[in-house]
């Protein structure tokens, strides 16, 4: 123990730590307990340090008996130890322990007689009432503050006598400390559920306090108290000129349960300034309560912007499938944060009857109303909902389709692809067709199943029209698939144009490099221009994809007939970064159309040169400056 006791902080901890697990490990076991009690309070009484009699009162507070309270007892006298030996006495659950501190009291002063009353306050010890009570009167108002919040910890009917007592005499601030004092012996009487008692003292708060906090704590308390005689007070007071007690009557209000409470609130409305109206709509839709519903939408009629919102909100909470037309048609003819709000309360109405509702309220009416029933469907996540969402697709309404073909995206299955695609092959209005094709890509992305995905594209296909089938490959592009690839490559020797131009636009934009070879075909014997273009474009991004780029590149050039699909290609090489890609590079410096491009491209392969071969990378960079006489680029080489 010897290590132990000359212990200082900041230096080896470890006899320390050795110490805390062996009052851990003897915690539940009462022969040990004693055993290591019996040593902690022996290396207490010794010469250890102060750093090392703090740590021992610290374990003492976790297996500390009546034994060890003469031992701490003796430190409550000491300035340096009294904190941690009245914490070891409070986790005591001795009475020697309280009477131990009792002792203390008229041993100790200032700051030390502070901690003590504290401590006793936690305790709660009511046999210190007496001497407490003689502290109020104390010269060092600490004390006073200390010993008047002790008794009003402590509470009971003596406790109370003695604050009020008091306070018949008191001048400020020791008037004040006594009445939180007493406010703490009404909760405690509350807590005890003695609710006479806390209501007697909670009325003369309420009735007679001048200060505001006074007042809003006795109308608080006697909403707790007597929540059954608290309702007239609380719409009193709601009804008010003080806004501070408004707010919290309202807030008090909301926590009391019962329809009746809902009624009487919801009646106050028409009667209370525009921003309290506001306060109120917003607390009864907190309480849930379907009582308050025709309160709610009376509010929506309200002049003020802000009482309509909170209405609305209220009723996304406490409405039902019934107010999904009214919701609905709020959506459509409101605007900004009005219109949010509604759109939101659509979406959260419960019931197992809403998403009929809605759906019933998406078939005929306005077709701005109908919209918004579709967009929170959608929203809502209602799958049920897809079979009628297919009909609506087909809507005589062109914004009814449309959002109906939105939320197809957001909903739809796999079952519902073949009909979706349908909506693809053959809409009601051609325009449908991109919101359609856009419905099915958002199907496929969920589904996940590319090799489904391309089987249902590729029956879709057969007996379509030329426009469909174009927009089918274009499917088939987002499948990627290598039935989908066979079948795009099909495609370029199709009879249609539309068709055609369909397919080399899909293989040029394939998200893998497998139709390179077909792209470089096509852009060496295609007589169309435009496709030559395209299929030259494509070739090069996807060059970018294999392993070795540069060979592709090079092929590349030699089919480029125009300046600027040959700058494509040269930023290609650029990027290639390779020594053969420089050696081609290098023949276009001279080339006044492609000299730029070819001098940019050489700097990006002399910075990967560099690093092992810094000598021609230094070459490559020195010819760039003699030959390029274009200032920007002297400039950015210089940088560089």
């Amino acid at each position: 123990m010897y290590k132990r006791q000359k212990f200082n902080y900041g230096g080896d901890a470890a006899p320390l730590r050795y110490i805390e697990g062996v009052v851990v490990a003897v915690a539940k076991d009462p022969q040990a307990r004693a055993q290591v009690e019996e040593r902690l309070v022996r290396a207490l009484r010794g010469k250890a340090t102060r750093d090392a009699r703090e740590f021992f009162c610290r374990q003492l507070f976790t297996i500390g008996t009546g034994r060890c309270v003469p031992a701490l007892e003796a430190l409550l006298t000491d300035p340096e130890l009294s904190h941690t030996a009245r914490y070891a006495l409070e986790g005591i659950e001795n009475p020697a322990a309280c009477e131990a501190l009792h002792r203390a009291l008229g041993k100790v002063s200032g700051r030390l007689k502070v901690g003590v009353i504290n401590t006793l306050a936690r305790c709660r010890y009511a046999k210190a009432l007496p001497d407490l009570g003689a502290l109020i009167s104390s010269q060092d108002e600490a004390v006073a503050a200390a010993a008047i919040a002790a008794i009003g910890s402590i509470g009971g009917g003596e406790a109370l006598k003695a604050l009020e007592q008091a306070r018949a005499r008191a001048a400020e601030p020791r008037r004040t400390w006594l009445d939180h004092a007493i406010l703490a012996c009404a909760d405690a009487f509350l807590a005890e559920g003695k609710t006479e008692e806390a209501a007697r003292i909670y009325q003369r708060f309420y009735y007679s306090a001048s200060a505001r906090h006074f007042k809003l704590a006795g109308l608080r308390g006697l909403a707790r108290a007597q929540p059954e005689k608290a309702l007239p007070l609380l719409t009193s007071a709601i009804k008010g000129q003080d806004p501070q007690l408004r707010a919290s009557a309202i807030a008090l209000a909301d926590e009391a349960r019962g329809a009746e409470v809902t009624r009487a609130l919801a009646a106050l409305i028409p009667s209370v300034p525009p921003e309290t109206q506001e306060v109120l709509v917003r607390a009864l839709g907190r309480r849930g309560d379907p009582e308050a519903r025709t309160a709610m939408l009376a509010a929506l009629e309200s002049e003020h912007e802000a009482v309509r919102v909170a209405a609305l909100e209220a009723l996304g909470t406490i409405g039902d499938a019934s107010l999904v037309p009214l919701l609905a048609a709020r959506a459509a003819a409101a605007r900004g944060n009005e219109q949010r709000v509604a759109r939101a309360s659509l979406v959260r109405l419960r019931g197992g009857d809403v998403v009929a509702a809605l759906t019933k309220c998406s078939r005929r009416g306005e077709p701005k109303v109908r919209v918004e029933c579709i967009r929170a469907l959608a929203t809502r996540r209602a799958t049920t909902a897809a079979g009628p969402l297919l009909e609506l697709a087909r809507d005589a309404d062109e914004s009814v389709r449309r959002e109906a073909l939105r939320a197809l995206g957001a909903i739809a299955s796999e079952k519902e692809l073949p009909a979706l695609l349908a909506l693809v092959l053959e809409p009601k209005d051609p325009r449908d067709r991109a919101a359609a094709e856009q419905a099915v890509a958002s199907v496929f992305r969920r589904a996940g199943d590319r090799e489904k995905e391309t089987a249902v594209l590729l029956e879709a296909m057969r007996g379509a029209s030329p426009e469909a089938r174009a927009y089918v490959i274009r499917l088939l592009g987002r499948a990627a698939t290598a039935r989908a690839l066979a079948a795009v490559r099909g495609a370029i020797g199709d009879r249609n144009e539309m068709v055609r131009d369909a397919a080399i636009r899909a293989l040029a934009s394939w998200p893998t490099a497998e139709p390179a070879d077909d792209l470089l075909r096509l852009a060496q014997t295609a007589t169309n221009q435009a496709h030559k273009v395209i299929a030259l474009r494509g070739y090069v991004r996807l060059a970018a994809m294999t392993p070795n780029p540069t060979a592709m590149y090079v092929k590349a050039l030699e089919v480029a007939k125009r300046p600027e699909d040959k700058r494509l290609v040269l930023a290609g090489l650029g990027g290639a970064g390779s020594l053969q890609a420089l050696e081609v590079v290098e023949k276009y410096l001279e080339d006044p159309q492609l000299q730029s491009e070819a001098a940019m491209a050489m700097v990006q392969i002399a910075d990967v040169l560099r690093r092992s071969d810094a000598k021609r990378a230094t070459a490559v960079l020195k010819r760039i400056l003699a030959t390029v006489k274009n200032p920007v680029s002297y400039t950015h080489l210089r940088a560089h």
